[in-house]
């Protein structure tokens, strides 16, 4: 099954209209590249699937070695971490959700050709979510155990 997967299944958008930008929440976009058929992005779901990668190598790091699959798994850690970081511009700040789903879903676009707002939602002192900051603590901790061997200067 490994094998068919390919090396790297995002697809590099030409404009960036549909990420996140300075201008909408004050850090930089969270990325050129999206990798469902939709271009929201949610930051539970995203922290909860680094923190399960993680520990897939923490736990199986041989199994997906001797695949010669360990490198992927390694950067779609890194990927989904390197996102959180830039989530997180500042202390008790925390970007949850960038797009609106209904709004996202009913438009039928390449992303590119989007006009959708890219509205952005956060987390901080005057808006709580306690899951979501424990939920990415959570997947940098078990990121930074991931990479303790393989990048002790990114762990």
């Amino acid at each position: 099954m490994y094998d068919i997967l390919p090396k790297d299944p995002t697809v590099e958008a030409t404009d960036l209209n549909y990420v996140l930008v300075k201008e909408n929440c004050s850090c930089e976009p969270y990325t050129k590249k999206h990798f469902t058929n939709t271009t929201f992005a949610f930051g539970f779901p995203q922290a909860f699937t680094v923190t399960m990668i993680s520990w897939s190598v923490i736990d199986f790091g041989s199994r997906p070695s001797a695949k010669k699959e360990l490198d992927n798994a390694l950067a779609a850690i890194k990927w989904g971490t390197d996102y959180s970081i830039k989530a997180h511009p500042q202390a008790n700040v925390l970007y949850c959700q960038v797009g609106n789903g209904d709004a996202d879903h009913a438009c039928r676009e390449r992303p590119e050709d989007m006009t959708t707002p890219r509205t952005s939602y956060k987390i901080d002192e005057q808006h709580p979510g306690s899951d979501l900051a424990g939920e990415t603590a959570v997947a940098f901790a078990a990121a930074s155990i991931a990479f303790s061997k393989s990048d002790p200067d990114y762990s």
